[in-house]
């Protein structure tokens, strides 16, 4: 996870805010979702079927972000989440019709244009994925950067893991929903 936080501080600069350690609690991730459209969670994700408002993201010291806090935070900016967490976008359910996931939740909540993983990832995937994915997200300069764009940034950064001869069912469990 620090690596990955290095390559995403590496190109955003100061333009990006980082929890890592006793910074990554929920108070301070909702505060600053409020003000950031973009969201870059390295963590593991909780699916929970039976309480899928208690689904969420494991941060420092086991404290959870529940989908519930996220979704009452009401957050009219939200644009992309980056989930880099395993099973982030694979749904569970019981009946088909009603499949549940991390990253169709964050939509429900809101985001436009989620990352999410379908199965698990390696940990040495994230920081190469995320680096593919941001460079190509502000090719253009930062302030050009657009949601808009990550379907096409997380095809090529497949893309590149896949002509870096990574195996098959690494760089495949990358997905994106949304526009």
């Amino acid at each position: 996870v620090k690596n990955e936080f290095q390559k995403i501080r590496e190109i955003f600069k100061h333009r990006v805010q980082i929890y890592d350690c006793e910074g990554a609690n929920p108070a301070a991730v909702l505060k600053d979702l409020h003000t950031h459209p973009w969201v870059h969670f390295a963590c593991h994700g909780s699916l929970n079927a039976k309480a899928p408002f208690d689904s969420g993201f494991v941060l420092h010291n086991s404290e959870r972000l529940s989908l519930r806090q996220i979704m009452q935070a009401n957050l009219p900016h939200a644009e992309l989440a980056f989930l880099a967490a395993c099973h982030s976008a694979a749904a569970e359910s019981r009946t088909p019709d009603e499949a549940l996931s991390l990253a169709a939740a964050m939509q429900f909540c809101g985001f436009q244009s989620i990352v999410g993983t379908l199965w698990t990832m390696a940990d040495s995937d994230g920081p190469t994925l995320a680096e593919d994915f941001y460079k190509y997200m502000v090719r253009n300069g930062p302030e050009q950067a657009t949601a808009r764009d990550s379907a096409m940034g997380v095809h090529r950064a497949a893309k590149a893991m896949r002509e870096r001869n990574v195996p098959l069912e690494r760089w495949t469990t990358f997905i994106h929903l949304g526009v």
